[in-house]
């Protein structure tokens, strides 16, 4: 091979490169064709014969490392393109050191070193190599980071706990483009304020930008619930997508989605996702938490589809979402060896830890009573995400289960802090407190405040019916319940809740007048259903019938659904493929009716 320690033998070698070459003209074109796996073949050969005859110039040996790094890379041979990035980056540093003069030449045919590093970072995270790349990227100075250079290093910064390093990345990528609106979000959800995010971008989107107003209404909207103040962003949010007409825009959709998530109202959360997902199928954005969704609000057959269909577009099975859904799937059937499978496999992606996929995991691990293990995991995703109210309210349904009461306090007060105060919150301070006597009286107190500010917020008015209930004050329960069955808050929900109240009072016929208005109400309530069927099965056959016919009604009415919206046709099991999620896993999901 030529010496790269001298000048003038890089300068005589390089002139040589201009010259035809038949192997490293061959390569090139092969690659330039995409023929990747003959680029990395014949270069196997070229390797050796070069170590013994020079048949390329240390230019050009390092443009074709390169090559085979990014033919690597597109076949999805991480670990390979890896190896050949590092070998360019050795022979590329000497190469320019030794005739400076040359160095726009060579940047020319091999791109600059910067480049292949951030070539080498795509690699390493790939191979789950977090820290590794995190180094190769620090090790570009300053001054010659791009764009993609401080938006990976931002995001890495984030992910290992440096927010100050992380913000200083974000910004720079602002400064070039203000309209990186994820830049936006993670600097935000870092602590900048929307002042801070305005200063940056005034000079070229004032200037330049045609209707503005949108997106300083999304900034605002989108710093309101960084502020954990979900409900002016959903407000916002609304305010844009009405005056602009942006019904079928998937950024605002997920924005929506995730602040009424945020805020507790995972309905509107649930129709914001679906909305999303009908203008964007083939978008897995925000797909695991549409996932939790389906599962959280009983919706088996939605969540099949959903998962049936990202599952078929997963085809290499890195992303997180299709794992995350089947998990969820796989709970909502009571699969809990395959749910756990899934939900290890969702909980990371690219080497980062999946906040969606990590929930999932403790769902699996409270349903196997593996309690300690469910707040591990509860405790990562509120270490990353701490203004996410899931992760508070599993662990303090754990300790809670375990007995462990003055920690759910603990962490349920903590909740305030981190959340902000709104109805969901308050009701889990009440959960927390209602089991001590002692404590009861703050626990009423807690869900005052919880309903004045939503005064339909049923898990509140369940718990005011606990209280009730354990003091023995059956008649107050009653009476609670049908005050607001008369103001109509989600009736069918509040008749099932007062079914059972008046069970366990001893008052079985006026319990089963209330399961069947349930039922009459909601004719896929399953609770009403059972305890139906408990106080009266002869009343439960009589209304089978037309109970089935009407199921019979929907699924017609689904069927011709998909005929005419043939993007949301459900994917047969058939339709699978080899993938890792099909065969022998499929087998144990056969399409039944769900909870």
């Amino acid at each position: 091979m030529t010496s790269s320690t001298s000048g003038p033998a890089i300068t005589g070698d390089y002139v040589k490169a201009r010259k035809p070459n038949f192997y490293y003209d061959n390569i090139k074109s092969m690659f330039n064709s995409e023929l990747y796996s003959s680029v990395l073949s014949f270069s196997s050969w070229v390797f050796p014969l070069n170590q013994k005859n020079d048949i390329l110039t240390d230019a050009q040996l390092c443009h074709v490392y390169i090559l085979c790094g990014d033919a690597g890379y597109r076949l999805h041979d991480f670990y390979r393109a890896e190896n050949f990035y590092r070998r360019s980056l050795q022979l590329y540093k000497p190469l320019i050191k030794a005739s400076p003069h040359l160095k726009s030449k060579v940047q020319e045919d091999c791109g600059t070193s910067t480049d292949v590093k951030y070539k080498l970072y795509l690699c390493l995270i790939q191979c789950k190599k977090t820290s590794d790349a995190l180094k190769i990227l620090q090790s570009v100075p300053a001054k010659q980071r791009n764009v993609q250079i401080n938006m990976a290093l931002g995001n890495l910064f984030k992910q290992t706990g440096m927010e100050r390093a992380a913000v200083t990345c974000y910004k720079e990528v602002l400064r070039t483009y203000p309209m990186a609106l994820d830049a936006i979000e993670q600097l935000l959800l870092l602590g900048c304020n929307e002042d801070d995010i305005q200063s940056l971008i005034r000079d070229k989107t004032t200037k330049q930008m045609p209707q503005l107003d949108w997106y300083q209404s999304w900034i605002r909207g989108s710093a309101a619930v960084a502020a954990k103040d979900n409900f002016t962003g959903i407000k916002i949010f609304m305010e844009i997508r009405e005056k602009w007409n942006l019904v079928g825009c998937v950024s605002l959709l997920h924005s929506l989605g995730v602040a009424n998530t945020n805020y507790g109202d995972y309905a509107a959360a649930t129709e914001a996702f679906k909305l999303a997902h009908h203008f964007e199928p083939m978008n897995m954005k925000g797909m695991d938490l549409y996932s939790f969704l389906l599962w959280h609000e009983d919706m088996g057959q939605e969540l099949y589809k959903l998962m049936t269909r990202l599952n078929e577009m997963s085809l290499n099975e890195t992303r997180s979402e299709p794992w995350v859904a089947s998990a969820y799937y796989a709970i909502s059937i009571n699969r809990l060896s395959k749910a756990v499978i899934f939900a290890m496999r969702g909980s990371s992606y690219m080497g980062m830890k999946m906040p969606e996929g990590l929930i999932a995991k403790a769902h699996v691990f409270m349903k196997l009573k593996k309690y300690q293990e469910a707040v591990e995991c509860f405790r990562e995703v509120m270490s990353r995400n701490p203004e996410r109210l899931e992760p508070h309210r599993g662990i303090v349904d754990c300790y809670m289960a375990t007995a462990r009461g003055r920690e759910a306090m603990t962490v349920a007060i903590g909740a305030m802090k981190s959340v902000g105060q709104s109805p969901r919150v308050f009701n889990l301070c009440a959960t927390a407190l209602k089991k001590d006597p002692l404590t009861v009286s703050k626990a009423k107190a807690y869900l005052e405040r919880a309903l004045e500010i939503d005064n339909g917020f049923l898990p509140a008015i369940f718990n005011l019916v606990d209280i009730h209930e354990s003091d023995g004050k059956y008649n107050e329960g009653i009476q609670l319940l049908k005050s607001y069955i008369d103001a109509r808050v989600s009736p069918s929900k509040l008749h099932v809740r007062l079914a059972g109240l008046l069970s366990r009072n001893g008052m079985d016929d006026s319990a089963a007048d209330q399961y069947a208005i349930a039922l009459k109400l909601d004719p896929s309530n399953k609770e009403a259903r059972e305890g139906l069927n408990r106080l009266d099965p002869t009343s439960v056959r009589a209304n089978e019938s037309s109970y089935e016919l009407a199921g019979e009604d929907m699924d017609l009415e689904d069927e011709d659904e998909d005929e005419v919206n043939t993007d949301f046709g459900v994917i047969s099991q058939a339709d699978h493929g080899d993938s890792e999620l099909d065969a022998s896993i499929w087998e144990d999901f056969a399409l039944t009716e769900t909870r």
